[in-house]
């Protein structure tokens, strides 16, 4: 049982990274994609950094779903909820802390969109691969 549910996460996994990829343009893949063995697979810091990889932001509409589509195929539905309403307090923190800065600088731009993706490797293919989803609280 638990092999049939490790392969069919991984099938999902898969396919969903596949469609990721080939929804970027070359320019993009530039920026999403790296080796299997890059140390940017082994490196994640939640906190804000600057990031490597393609943003939300970089992406249209449907690249954006495909993106979170990937995403949720490495979590439980629940944890991916949790996610995305992370990825949207972006929008409610950043005026907060804008008002508390009285006029001065606030540490970092809360954006929803400056979540970061990246493939490492080719999906679905007998050589291994991964992808990172990161951005502030998700890693």
């Amino acid at each position: 049982m638990a092999t049939s549910h490790a392969n069919s996460v991984v099938e999902k996994m898969n396919q969903a990274g596949l469609e990721f990829l080939n929804s970027l343009s070359e320019d993009q893949k530039t920026k999403a994609c790296f080796h299997y063995m890059d140390g940017e697979r082994l490196f994640w810091y939640y906190p804000p950094i600057n990031r490597h990889g393609i943003s939300l932001r970089d992406l249209d509409d449907n690249q954006r779903k495909l993106a979170l589509k990937l995403m949720s195929t490495g979590l439980t539905e629940r944890s991916y909820k949790q996610a995305l309403q992370i990825i949207d307090l972006e929008s409610v923190l950043g005026p907060i802390e804008k008002e508390n800065a009285n006029g001065g600088p606030t540490w970092f731009d809360r954006n929803p969109e400056l979540y970061y993706f990246r493939i490492f490797g080719t999906p679905g293919q007998k050589d291994p691969w991964g992808w990172s989803a990161e951005g502030h609280h998700v890693s």
